[in-house]
């Protein structure tokens, strides 16, 4: 068993077949007294699970085991999370899974603090093709805080990745987080060791978004070399030939 170093989220296990493992938290935010951001638990494990997902399906990976560790009572917080995510999984059309966990029933909690880690398993990973006159692209919006309660039909989830994979000859495909898009271009562009050019984004107003939090995942860029169009897809620049 080899571990396989990537600066991507995610661990990656050489155990023929690969296994590969996400992982995400979630604080104070729920339904619990003092959260800054009240919504219901079952929706704050909903994204949770979501980052957990894109992550896995972003390298061509489904789910084999999910694990909440919650650090609260499960009676109900620890219930409404395993309900949200069992929810969400058949949103997902992802049945045939494990699922474990863990919370707290020592001393009582008055904010709302899980994880979630989600494990899974294939012969062979969708990454490392990006190459010499790739094009990058954006799929969706970076949204964060209310704006991903509001735009919940926009955000970048599973289905949608594995339809871009379907629809497209992807090379990788990089879901965005907290650490902003601009961060998973120059992470792609160190990985592939190629420069990286803007294009549709360089001297633009639009390009202030580059540099914003996506959130909890709620856009990715796609590398392709062919030229793709399409409804919330958008051309960010190439990369381009070593020096």
């Amino acid at each position: 068993m080899k571990i396989i170093k990537t600066p991507r989220d995610i661990t990656v296990i050489d155990n023929q077949p690969f296994i590969v493992i996400a992982t995400d938290s979630s604080g104070s935010i729920g339904e619990k007294p003092v959260d800054r951001l009240h919504v219901q638990t079952q929706t704050a494990a909903a994204h949770c699970l979501r980052v957990c997902l894109n992550e896995l399906y972003a390298v061509g990976v489904a789910p084999d085991v999910i694990i909440s560790t919650v650090s609260n009572e499960f009676d109900d917080t620890g219930k409404k999370i395993l309900d949200g995510i069992n929810e969400w999984c058949r949103r997902y059309h992802i049945r045939d899974y494990a699922i474990n966990g863990s919370s707290e029933e020592n001393f009582p909690t008055e904010m709302t603090g899980f994880g979630i880690t989600v494990v899974g398993n294939a012969v062979q990973l969708l990454w490392n093709k990006t190459g010499e006159g790739d094009y990058c692209y954006l799929y969706g919006l970076p949204l964060v805080g209310n704006e991903v309660l509001e735009k919940d039909e926009i955000l970048l989830n599973p289905l949608i990745i594995q339809d871009l994979f379907n629809r497209y000859d992807i090379h990788d495909f990089l879901p965005c987080g907290s650490r902003g898009i601009i961060h998973e271009i120059e992470l792609l562009s160190g990985q592939a060791e190629l420069p990286f050019t803007l294009t549709q984004f360089n001297k633009s107003q639009d390009s202030k978004m580059l540099y914003q939090s996506a959130g909890p995942s709620t856009c990715g860029i796609l590398t392709s070399s062919e030229k793709i169009s399409g409804d919330n897809i958008r051309l960010l620049g190439h990369f381009t030939k070593k020096d």
